[in-house]
């Protein structure tokens, strides 16, 4: 399956929906979810129904995949990966008491026990990888910069909208609207493909901000929903970013990652390949077809023979062995 962006006209590999995916992949998803993202599910119907490609290269020497995933079971990610099959590293599988300020922690410490150059860090119940992640590697490698965040069309969380001037978080979006641009202009923590020493000097600068501080300060909330703030990785990503830009980038095209939050389907073409299955098919009954659709065309001609003959149709001579003959 292909997808193409019809407002960047790119190609993206990867699909991410953030906020509040399905907690079962392939079993629907949360209302409010159904609503910010209504390309979704059409999406992974289509998925769903492509056939596996065809095996692409070979990527264990230049690029690791990584993901988190405390389940058993696998998530959307997983399997996408694997009916492309490249292989992925799941963390924090079976950790208990999970918060997302532990997915850094845990990435630095697995990366550091690899040697590939490049990295891809993708959430696992909201993101659908449609294309070899080959092609992302390349992408990145014609972008300057160290690491690539996915974009997204808001700036979340924003405590600025109920209050605004009063949190720090102000100050982070304005940077971000004054960097970014297209329909995609603010930061999403959610996915990117870096160098992977990179990636952990991001991680451990990411871990080090002192949230608690600005929390104490009354720069930032203790809290935004039910969460709280000092687990909020997008919190520490938006912090860094400031710093860490151009080195830091997101993908305002949509040339690697495509956020689907409030995307409508006229912004999207899906082109979904036809199963070989079918093609076998097709080529097995062809001389079948062909015949039922020669006899059915000579059915018509000869009973219609009267009704053209009033408005001057010849019969089509369309093969020599059926022509009429001469009287």
């Amino acid at each position: 399956m292909k997808v193409q962006c019809r407002i960047t006209k790119t190609h993206p590999v990867i699909l991410h929906a953030p906020g509040g995916g399905p907690t079962e992949p392939l079993k629907g998803s949360h209302p409010k979810h159904q609503t910010q993202h209504p390309t979704w599910q059409t999406l992974l119907k289509h998925w769903q129904k492509s056939p596996a490609p065809e095996p692409g290269p070979d990527l264990s020497r230049e690029l690791t995949v990584i993901t988190w995933n405390t389940s058993q079971n696998k998530s959307i990610l997983e399997l996408s990966l694997e009916k492309l099959g490249v292989p992925c590293k799941v963390l924090g599988r079976g950790h208990r008491n999970w918060s997302n300020s532990l997915k850094l922690e845990i990435a630095i410490k697995f990366l550091t026990t690899v040697n590939t150059p490049y990295v891809l860090a993708l959430d696992a119940y909201d993101v659908l990888v449609i294309d070899h992640p080959v092609k992302a590697l390349e992408h990145f490698r014609q972008i300057d910069c160290d690491l690539l965040f996915n974009a997204s069309k808001i700036f979340s969380p924003n405590f600025g909208n109920k209050d605004p001037g009063r949190y720090i978080t102000d100050t982070w979006k304005q940077f971000q609207e004054k960097v970014g641009f297209g329909t995609w202009p603010f930061v999403n923590a959610g996915v990117c493909i870096a160098k992977t020493s990179a990636y952990i000097d991001f991680a451990r600068d990411c871990i080090s901000r002192d949230v608690k501080t600005l929390i104490q300060k009354g720069l930032l909330p203790p809290t935004c929903g039910k969460r709280n703030t000092m687990d909020i990785e997008q919190v520490r990503v938006y912090w860094c970013f400031m710093d860490w830009h151009p080195r830091m980038q997101a993908d305002h095209q949509s040339r690697i990652f495509m956020n689907t939050k409030y995307l409508s389907r006229k912004d999207i073409l899906i082109k979904s390949p036809v199963s070989k299955i079918y093609i076998e098919w097709l080529a097995i009954y062809a001389d079948h077809i062909r015949i039922k659709l020669k006899t059915g065309f000579k059915f018509l001609l000869d009973n219609t023979r009267a009704l053209r003959g009033r408005f001057g149709l010849r019969r089509i001579q369309w093969k020599k062995n059926i022509a009429e003959p001469k009287t």
